[in-house]
C-alpha cells in the first residue's frame, strides 16, 4: 500500500509534465472542442484579421506542418467553408497523437476564417 502512496504523485507529476509541455490549446481542443470553425475568434495563436504570413509562422512555430499549395486545390474547403472568389485556403497538419488539422481562409492577405478538427483515435 505504501508504494501506491509514493507512486501516485510521481505518475500524476509525469502526466502533468507531458500535458503542460504540449501546445495546450490544441490539447484542450482534442478533448473539449475537437472540431470547429470561427470568423470572429482567436484560435491556436491565429486571430481573425491577422496577416496570413504571420499566421502561417505561428502555426509552423507551434509544430504544425503546412500542406503544399498544389495539393490544396483538391480539397478547397475549410470545415465546410469553400473559399469565395479572391480568397485562398491554407491548411496545416498536426501529425502528433492529436492527429488533426488547422486551416484558415485568406482574403487580401488577411485571415478571415479559421477551422480545425482533431481526431486522435482514428487510424
Amino acid at each position: 500500500m505504501r508504494w501506491v502512496i509514493v507512486l501516485a504523485p510521481v505518475v500524476a507529476a509525469l502526466v502533468a509534465t507531458i500535458f503542460l509541455a504540449m501546445p495546450f490549446e490544441r490539447t484542450h481542443a482534442v478533448f473539449f472542442e475537437s472540431f470547429g470553425y470561427t470568423e470572429s475568434e482567436t484560435k491556436f495563436g491565429v486571430r481573425i484579421g491577422m496577416d496570413a504570413n504571420e499566421a502561417a509562422e505561428v502555426l509552423v512555430a507551434s509544430g504544425l506542418d503546412p500542406m503544399p499549395d498544389a495539393a490544396m486545390y483538391a480539397l478547397m474547403e475549410c470545415r465546410g467553408r469553400r473559399p469565395e472568389q479572391l480568397e485562398t485556403l491554407k491548411l496545416y497538419f498536426d501529425d502528433s497523437w492529436r492527429d488533426g488539422s488547422v486551416c484558415f481562409v485568406v482574403r487580401n492577405s488577411k485571415v478571415v476564417a479559421i477551422g480545425w478538427v482533431f481526431s486522435p483515435l482514428t487510424p
